[in-house]
């Protein structure tokens, strides 16, 4: 019953009142005839016929209104017994809510630019590879040319050394900071991809690199026996001179694709779809999840054709801390500087 409704039903039963009144005072003042007695007669057995209808629809209104408030009390009543019973629930809100804390400073702390002194060190090394580009810098990661360092200077593309070796830095953060997150990590360099469509499609190819004895000497424990046993597989890609990122997430069984230009993975979903297949074959596993294509929405993109390689670092950077990419194109200049910063020093901020 709507208000329209009681307020009609309220008017009639005014009506009905005033009725009553007038038909009392007429017979008091033996105003009425037969004929008169017996039309009043009927009148009032249609009134109180009426006004008992109503009675009955209002006590039906405010049985249904109780009946709402009962079950809402119930139901409340209910949650807070479970809250009681259940206080490891609270706990893991409370678990939850430091790690939305921790992630938030991840993100704070990898947007931080470089501080006068760092941005100095960098100039400087710039400043000394332009005087002698065919220097050789051999870092923990490999080794690198004063070349291959000048390509983070802005507006240049990075090779695959640059990216490679960065690559390296954040395997090895993953390794040593066991308490960053509690996400299983395998990276792979830019020659993944490369080795396994270099004749089309060539599983075996890269078949070794995932076998559990190349799993341990990245430092994983004897329950990491396959790619299967971890959160996720990422790695760079190169296509048609352009960079971008894959992420084979195992916890979601999704391939996914970090590309800051719009562009089609159906094939390379099928590549990889065939790779994942391949590979439970080889390790004579009995995995039979279907593998869905994913492509986030609202990635960075970029504006320009020369910050692919940078845009592909900095995604890996945050998917290795379990993080959704989170940046801008006017964040690509420092993003350079850090990156160089950090390759120079030897050491992730």
């Amino acid at each position: 019953m709507n208000k329209n409704e009681l307020k009609q039903l309220k008017l009639d039963e005014e009506g009905s009142i005033s009725a009553d009144l007038f038909i009392t005072d007429c017979r008091l003042s033996g105003a009425l005839g037969n004929d008169d007695k017996n039309a009043v007669d009927m009148e009032e057995r249609n009134r109180t016929s009426e006004k008992r209808k109503f009675r009955n629809k209002r006590r039906k209104h405010i049985f249904k209104k109780r009946q709402k408030i009962y079950k809402k009390r119930k139901y409340l009543r209910k949650k807070i017994l479970q809250c009681l019973s259940q206080p490891n629930q609270i706990t893991m809100s409370d678990n939850q809510q430091k790690e939305e804390s921790k992630q938030i400073e991840m993100c704070s702390t990898k947007m931080q630019s470089l501080t006068e002194e760092q941005k100095s060190i960098v100039q400087q090394a710039f400043e000394k590879a332009e005087k002698n580009p065919a220097l050789s810098f051999n870092g923990e990661y490999g080794c690198l040319h004063s070349i291959d360092i000048l390509l983070l200077k802005p507006r240049r593309w990075l090779n695959d050394e640059i990216i490679n070796y960065y690559c390296a830095m954040l395997e090895k953060r993953n390794k040593m900071e066991i308490n960053r997150h509690k996400c299983n990590i395998i990276l792979m360099n830019s020659f993944f991809y490369a080795k396994l469509v270099v004749n089309g499609y060539d599983y075996a190819a890269v078949s070794r690199w995932t076998k559990p004895a190349q799993i341990k000497k990245r430092g994983f424990s004897g329950n990491v026996k396959t790619i299967f046993d971890l959160d996720k597989v990422i790695f760079p890609i190169n296509m048609n001179n352009h960079w971008f990122c894959c992420c084979l997430n195992i916890r979601y069984k999704r391939i996914e694709f970090y590309n800051s230009i719009n562009f089609d993975h159906s094939q390379l979903y099928v590549i990889f779809k065939r790779y994942i297949n391949d590979e439970i074959h080889d390790k004579k596993l009995t995995i039979k999840e279907d593998w869905s294509y994913y492509t986030p929405t609202g990635i960075p993109l970029q504006d320009n054709n020369c910050d692919c390689g940078v845009f592909t670092c900095k995604f890996i950077d945050w998917l290795c801390d379990d993080l959704v990419p989170d940046f801008k194109q006017k964040d690509i200049y420092d993003f350079r500087l850090k990156i160089a910063y950090e390759i120079i020093t030897d050491k992730l901020l």
